[in-house]
């Protein structure tokens, strides 16, 4: 008795192998002496384009790993105008795009770290394009603006850094608490960006770790005082929307009605909304699906979402924790929410001003390096701007691999507790 297998091949699976055939090329030609591991350089008048050299390759037959000289010889086909560049083999000067204006037929260029524009509209992806490819070379393509970059005027729409709210006045206890999420990478400021000067990044940088202590000790005084939440909690009468997605099936009345008893301080509230609730609490905390666990946290979510709905989902823990605080200092309920409102507007507001500022610099320090490996290139002629580094697929399943697991001891305590009903 013979048997046979069916192989079906599908278009991603001959995708996949186009794009790994292309990967191996690129692979071995960023390593070959005299081929630069960049998307593009510049020079007075053309553009060298590493993509074009992939398919020059490929389509020749030479095996770059074996045939370096036939691929040397490639090279110079390689260079070209540059509106062949932008239009043909989409090069994009590092840190420009193309977007098109709102619900319009116009187009923009956009310089995605500065979150700025070069002041001038295109009528047409072709017109647009054009002026790509005068950025590329380093051409000034309009005027005016609010900010200057390299010579290229930008708008920036606001005219400012985002703006702060006014700090609220916290009167926290006299509690230590691990400072939340650092939203500050960079230590070191960059010149570069005519609206973060030293003062102003040291200033944001100040303001945020300041305030990430706080917030350290909101958590460490709600966690202290959990037992005395629960109770407070308890006596609430908490008004929630009465709108369900959809009406439960029985399984899902089972769940509702375990939740119920996992959560006895939330016994005046529906099942059927306590059910909703929890599963998008779920979904917040990285489970894809509803699983039935007792976590302290769901407290602090929960108020979140009633104190201040308009927050979102993946706010509301942070927001429930202010309302917390203030119930545990004796606020009511609307008065809690209220307080708890102001403090998220200004962690919203200096997140916005902190991650502006860091976007910027983490490009300023890149610009830095490119212009680095600029110098270092050897091209046998002057070269003025290079591109990103050559990365393939095969780098990122590297980093994938790299990848580990281990084992972790979760010490119960409120707000980090989790268990099992």
């Amino acid at each position: 008795m013979s048997s046979s297998k069916v192989v079906i091949v599908d278009e991603y699976s001959l995708l996949l192998a186009e794009q790994n055939q292309k990967d191996r090329v690129r692979h071995v030609l960023r390593a070959t002496a005299g081929i630069p591991n960049a998307a593009y350089l510049v020079s007075k008048t053309r553009v060298f384009v590493f993509e074009k050299l992939v398919k020059l390759v490929m389509d020749s037959g030479l095996d770059p790993a074996k045939e370096t000289i036939g691929v040397l010889n490639l090279v110079p086909l390689a260079w070209v105008c540059p509106e062949e560049a932008v239009r043909q083999w989409a090069v994009q000067p590092v840190g420009y795009r193309l977007e098109t204006i709102g619900q319009s037929k116009a187009w923009q260029i956009r310089h995605e770290a500065f979150g700025a524009i070069i002041p001038q509209s295109y009528l047409s992806i072709h017109s647009a394009r054009t002026a790509m490819a005068q950025v590329l070379m380093g051409e000034v393509v309009s005027e005016g603006g609010n900010l200057d970059y390299a010579g290229q005027p930008l708008l920036m729409q606001p005219a400012h850094l985002p703006l702060l709210t006014e700090k609220p006045d916290l009167h926290l206890p006299a509690t230590t608490g691990t400072p939340v999420h650092k939203a500050s990478r960079r230590e070191k400021w960059s010149p570069g960006h005519s609206l973060i000067d030293q003062a102003t990044f040291d200033e944001t940088q100040a303001l945020d770790i300041s305030w990430r202590k706080q917030m350290g000790r909101f958590e460490a005084f709600v966690q202290a005082n959990y037992v005395r939440l629960q109770s407070i909690v308890s006596t609430l009468s908490l008004h929630v929307d009465r709108d369900m997605p959809h009406p439960l099936d029985a399984d899902e009345v089972k769940e509702a009605q375990t939740l119920v008893g996992m959560y006895p301080e939330l016994k005046g509230l529906s099942p059927s909304w306590l059910w909703h609730k929890f599963g998008d609490f779920c979904e917040t905390i990285g489970f894809r699906s509803m699983v039935l666990i007792h976590d302290d946290r769901f407290i602090a979510y929960l108020l979140g979402r009633i104190g201040a709905p308009e927050c979102g989902q993946y706010a509301a823990e942070e927001v429930g924790l202010s309302v917390a605080y203030y119930l545990l200092q004796g606020c009511d309920l609307a008065k809690a929410c209220e307080q708890a409102k102001v403090i998220h507007d200004y962690s919203i507001a200096l997140s916005a001003r902190t991650m502006y500022i860091q976007r910027v610099m983490a490009h300023l320090v890149h610009e830095q390096d490119r212009e680095l490996r600029r110098q270092a290139i050897q091209a046998g002629r002057p070269i003025h701007e290079i591109g990103k580094e050559i990365y393939t697929l095969h780098d990122l399943l590297s980093v994938g691999r790299k990848i580990g697991t281990t084992s972790l001891r979760v010490t119960q305590k409120p707000f980090s507790r989790a268990s099992v009903g």
